[in-house]
Parts: structure tokens; sequence; C-alpha cells
């Protein structure tokens, strides 16, 4: 018996180019789920055969022909490469099993694919189980939504604190992102904190259970209601003074507030301007030093936006706060990115930030 196998096989190889030659794929198929299958015992010298066979049919083959071949490649750890660089290149409905299951892809491979095809083989990588940081980031890099969102609930997946912090950032507008970044177990917490801002209620709560969210900090952001409960007469009455779109001018100063604090800074210094800063907020020197260290420009963007700082302001209270490191922060995109971290905070939920912060105590500041 032994030694009639090989010639079997060489009988294939012949019928394998007639029925390349007649453009059928059943052979193929045959081949495929007879040698291939995971109960078949094949000599190293059969299995090269069958690959040999599949090489010369695999782009002859109508596709439903190529996935079947496909789904019995992507299990198996000993398929030729250009094989597998065939079938997961190929069009999405034959690549999908390679690209989901096959071990045979390394992340060298992975990148170059992501690199080289569009959102249908991303979204397959996406669903990988293990990623490596490598290609967390190349699928982060396609900038596209419905890949991270994919990636993001991959808990398996390994993700960077780089790729994070983008995933946080695009997540502002888009709520199927928000929800797989949040439920991560590996989000910091300061990027939790960072999200807290922005997302809805339901999210909130799971944030707030999850992570080290400081309720003083931020607990007046979760309702309306809770805000109007702790805002005062003082406050109540700057922030109706105060409108984004159409500021009103400061009784007696014929200005806004942001062009006002924006003077005080140019003509007082960065001391003069906090304690006129702490003067229209009610927040104690020490919150207003530790708002102000330069650390965080979101947590400035907070604070200017729940005083009613319009956006032109906001931008040049940066750049004088910034000084000469202006050049600098803006050529790493880090301006653009508080302007529109501003233009996304919610006024309403900024003000009752804001408020939270008056009651926090000093020793948190400290630590801060």
């Amino acid at each position: 018996m032994s030694d009639m196998r090989p010639v079997s096989y060489e009988r294939l190889l012949r019928l394998a180019h007639q029925r390349a030659i007649d453009g059928k794929g059943g052979l193929a198929a045959s081949i495929a789920k007879m040698c291939l299958d995971s109960r078949a015992e094949l000599t190293a010298q059969e299995l090269e055969l069958t690959y040999a066979i599949l090489r010369q049919l695999i782009d002859k083959v109508e596709i439903e022909i190529r996935r079947y071949i496909a789904d019995y490649l992507a299990e198996r750890t000993d398929v030729p490469d250009d094989l597998i660089d065939f079938l997961s290149n190929d069009t999405i409905n034959v690549a999908y099993p390679i690209l989901v299951h096959s071990r045979q892809l390394d992340d060298v491979r992975l990148v170059k694919i992501i690199h080289n095809q569009a959102r249908s083989h991303h979204m397959a990588i996406a669903e990988r189980d293990g990623l490596s940081e490598l290609v967390s980031a190349a699928l982060v890099d396609t900038d596209d939504n419905e890949v991270a969102a994919q990636l993001t609930k991959n808990y398996s997946a390994k993700i960077s604190r780089q790729s994070l912090d983008q995933l946080v950032e695009r997540s502002i507008d888009d709520e199927n992102l928000q929800a797989g970044i949040a439920r991560r177990r590996d989000l910091p917490d300061d990027l939790a904190r960072r999200m807290y801002i922005w997302v809805g209620e339901s999210l909130r709560n799971h944030i707030s259970q999850q992570f080290d969210i400081d309720p003083e900090l931020v607990n007046a952001a979760v309702s309306h209601a809770v805000k109007k409960g702790h805002e005062g007469p003082d406050f109540e009455q700057l922030r109706e003074s105060l409108n984004d779109d159409e500021p009103e001018l400061q009784e007696g100063t014929g200005r806004s507030i942001g062009d006002s604090l924006v003077q005080a800074l140019i003509n007082e210094g960065k001391e003069g301007f906090m304690y006129a800063f702490s003067g229209a907020t009610g927040l104690n020197m020490t919150a207003t030093r530790s708002i102000f260290d330069m650390t965080n420009l979101e947590t400035i963007a907070i604070a200017c936006k729940a005083i009613g700082f319009g956006r032109t302001h906001f931008g040049r209270l940066l750049q004088e706060l910034l000084g000469a490191k202006f050049r600098q922060y803006n050529a790493k995109g880090l301006f653009d990115k508080a302007l529109a971290y501003f233009d996304k905070v919610d006024k309403d939920n900024a003000g009752g930030i804001l408020q939270s912060w008056k009651t926090l105590p000093q020793e948190k500041w400290k630590k801060s």
C-alpha cells in the first residue's frame, strides 16, 4: 500500500493540471478535505505534493472554493508562506479565517497587510487573539474609528499607553469607541478620568466603579441637578452673564471675562493673573496654582470653559502662559489638541466640576 501512495498523489497532480485548464475547483476542494483534514496522516512528501497542487489551483478557482481551502489552512501551522500570503491578501470572504486564526501570520506580516489592505481586512485582524502592541498600534494608526472600536472590544489585545491616549482623544464624538475603551481593564486611571468629562451617564457610572476616580473631583459633573444644588449665587451670576458665542461685557470694564483675564496675565504676570482668576472663580490659590502649573492643559480648558471663556481667548491665554514653549507645543500638536478639548467640553459639566474643586481640601491639590 505504501508503494502505491506516491503514485496516487502523482495522479492527483495530473488531474489538478487538467481541472485547472477546465476552470473547475472541485478537485482543489476535494484535496483540501481529504489531505488536510486533521485526521489525515500524510508523509512529508504527500503533504508537499498536496500543497503543490493547491498552489497551482488556488488562483484559478472560484471564491467559494478558495474560502473552503482557507478554512482548512487557517488551523494549520505548516502551510507554505506563499499560500498564506496569497490567501491573507485575497478578498475578505476568502481571507477572513486566515486573518483571524492563522498563527503563521507574525507581527511583520500582519502590519504589512494592514498597510496594504483596506478596512475589511483591518476589522478581521482586530479580532485576533493576543494581538501585540505593535499590531494594535498599526490598527490605531489607520485612523478608522470602526476598526479602533473593534480593537478595543478585543480584550486579549495588548494596546500601548500611547495608542490608548490616541483612542481616548478620538472617542470624544464616538460613543461606540467610548464604550470599548471604558470597558478595558488596561485603561490607565488618568485616561479614564479624562473620558469621564464627556461620556454619557451609563459609562460615567461604569468608570466611577472600575477606576480610581475621586468623587470629590468630578461628582458634580454627573448631572445637572447635582450641579444646581451646589452652585453658589456669585458663580451663577457670573455664568449667566457670559456666553461663548456672544460674551457679555463685565459691568464697568467693557470687557468679557476672557479678555479681562488675558489682559491681567499680560499686564501683571502669571502671579497677578492667578490672583485675578482665583477672585473670579472663588477657587483658593492652592487650587489655582495647581490648575495653572501647565502639566495638564485639559484642566485649564475645563476651568476656562466653566467661567465663560470663548475659544479665541482660551487660545490667547494658552499662548501667553506657554511663552517660549508655545512653538514646541504647537509643533507637537498639543496646542490644537487643547483647543479641540476645550471645544468638546460641555460648559455645564465644566461649571459643575469647578464647583467640586472649590470644596476639595487643599492637601489634595498639593498631592496632584
